[in-house]
C-alpha cells in the first residue's frame, strides 16, 4: 500500500494530511485500513463502523480529527480492508475497496470506561 501511494502511515489505520502537507482544514483523511483488530464492525458490504485512533481515551485529534473533517466537508476517503489469508492464518490480504463517505461519528464508553470514537463510513455508489 505504501509503495503505490494508497496508505502512507503504515502503522496507523488512518492516513491523513496536515496543514504543512497543503490541506486546507488542518487535518484531512486520505484513507483508512480496517483489519478487524480494533473492534471495527466490517460485516456489511457497503459500510463499516470504524473505531477511532488511540488506545485509551480517544480524542478528536490526529487521524480522528481528519475523519471528522471529511464528514463535515463531505469529501470521500479511500477504504482498504484487511482479510485473513485463507492459506496462512497468520497473514492478512489487503483489498482496496473504493471511495466511501464518512457519514457520521459519535463517542461511546469503552469496556473499561475510556472514551472511544466510532465513525460510520459508507459507500455512496
Amino acid at each position: 500500500m505504501l509503495l503505490v501511494g494508497l496508505h502512507q502511515r503504515w502503522f496507523e489505520g488512518i492516513n491523513y494530511l496536515t496543514t504543512p502537507d497543503g490541506c486546507v482544514d488542518g487535518h484531512i483523511a486520505v484513507s483508512v485500513v480496517t483489519s478487524r483488530q480494533y473492534n471495527d464492525e466490517t460485516e456489511e458490504v457497503d459500510s463499516l463502523i470504524y473505531m477511532g485512533q488511540g488506545r485509551t481515551n480517544q480524542k478528536l485529534e490526529g487521524g480522528n480529527l481528519a475523519l471528522e473533517v471529511r464528514q463535515r466537508i463531505g469529501n470521500e476517503v479511500r477504504v482498504i480492508r484487511g482479510e485473513e489469508d485463507p492459506n496462512n492464518k497468520n497473514k492478512k490480504i489487503y483489498i482496496y475497496d473504493g471511495v466511501y463517505c464518512v457519514s457520521n461519528w459519535w463517542k461511546v464508553k469503552g469496556d473499561i470506561g475510556f472514551d472511544k470514537l466510532k465513525f460510520l463510513i459508507q459507500n455512496e455508489t
